[in-house]
């Protein structure tokens, strides 16, 4: 395909080349004439990598449509070849200012008494310093890691003053004993703790009961009294004590014995009235009262009965040892009934809340009222 118009020959016709690009610039493209074709574009230079961002390539500007052929074409006339643009050279990038870091806060001072840690100071990511370009892109020199941060460590809380102890007073040191003279001491300290414990383990000595008080330990003392018991049957000796109808039924007996024995006495003083024959009656009945009694006083000393008693089948016996009782104490006994117990039935009512039914002639010759013993069987009787 040749253009349609016809370039002139000679000098005029040729065209000037255009001025060289200034550095750092791409070439424009150039714009088409009508006598020269357009030129191919020129292959984009690789543009070496910089931290800087990409500049984008120029794209290259669309070629004019073909005009339309006219009627007669033309022969060819040869163009002058277009000339090469330089090659462009590459660019050198701006330097750039170094960021200054930051410096760190400075850390707020702890508050008393809980010191806080201050916050960590923010490092800034340091760059590379710019190179002179060199035909070959320049490698990129390792970025340089933030240094660790440093802990602050907490402030120190100030501890009390502490109190100065007074200086302890030196005591003087002890002379130590010999070995013998602290042997005599433990054998001394021995013997006095025998002696002791024999003076405890002696009998203290004996103190009267009606002595004055004169120890405060003495308080603790009983009174004791001396009671003796004494029986010959041992612990055979088993009394049983005769029921108060038993008794009674004795007492109307010997009652009637004594009135027998009084009635010449009585007799002589109502026949009789004033003058001798009344002191004969009274000499009689107290010679009838003695005899009474005595006669009450042997039987009783020697078997332990008198009439009333064997009509009861009751027998008086000592209350200590059960053996018979004295003739003296008999006596008394019967005399006591007959002349102070039966005044009010005070003695007989006092035998009512006794547990040995004992009267108060009882108590007084020291005697019981025993009625008939049990009747007792064992073994050894069926062998007799």
């Amino acid at each position: 395909m040749t253009s349609g118009f016809e370039a002139p020959n000679g000098p005029a016709a040729s065209v000037p080349p255009p001025p060289p690009p200034p550095p750092g610039t791409v070439p424009p493209a150039p714009r088409p004439t009508p006598e020269t074709p357009p030129p191919p574009p020129p292959a984009a230079a690789p543009v070496p990598p910089v931290p800087a961002p990409p500049t984008p390539a120029p794209t290259p500007a669309p070629s004019p449509a073909p005009p339309n052929p006219s009627p007669a074409p033309a022969p060819p006339v040869p163009t002058p070849p277009a000339p090469t643009p330089p090659a462009p050279t590459p660019t050198r990038p701006a330097p750039q200012p170094t960021p200054t870091p930051v410096p760190p806060d400075p850390a707020p001072a702890p508050t008393r008494p809980a010191p806080q840690p201050a916050p960590p100071p923010t490092v800034s990511p340091s760059y590379l310093e710019p190179t002179a370009a060199s035909p070959a892109p320049p490698a990129a020199a390792p970025e340089r890691t933030g240094q660790p941060e440093q802990t602050v460590e907490p402030e120190q809380t100030v501890q009390p003053e502490q109190t100065v102890q007074p200086e302890q007073t030196v005591q003087p040191e002890q002379t130590r004993q010999p070995d013998h003279v602290a042997d005599r001491h433990d054998l001394s300290d021995l013997l006095e703790q025998i002696h002791d414990d024999y003076e405890l383990d002696a009998d203290p000595a004996p103190v009267p009961t009606d002595a004055p008080l004169t120890d405060p330990r003495d308080l603790e003392r009983p009174v004791t009294e001396t009671i003796v018991i004494e029986s010959t049957g041992g612990l055979a000796y088993r009394p049983v004590f005769a029921s108060f109808s038993s008794r009674l039924k004795g007492a109307l007996i010997d009652g009637v014995v004594l009135s027998l024995a009084m009635v010449p006495g009585a007799l002589v003083i109502l026949q009789t009235s004033g003058g001798m024959n009344t002191l004969i009656g009274m000499i009689l009945l107290v010679l009838g009262f003695i005899v009474a009694t005595v006669s009450y006083a042997r039987s009783v000393s020697r078997t332990g009965q008198w009439f009333g008693n064997r009509f009861a089948n009751t027998k008086v016996v000592s209350a200590t040892n059960g053996d018979h009782l004295d003739a003296g104490y008999a006596g008394a006994r019967f005399a006591a009934r007959h002349l102070v117990s039966v005044i009010f039935l005070f003695g007989f009512i006092a035998g009512l809340a006794d547990s040995q039914r004992r009267t108060f002639h009882d108590r007084l010759a020291g005697s019981i009222v025993v009625g008939r013993p049990r009747a007792t069987w064992s073994a050894d009787d069926d062998d007799a």
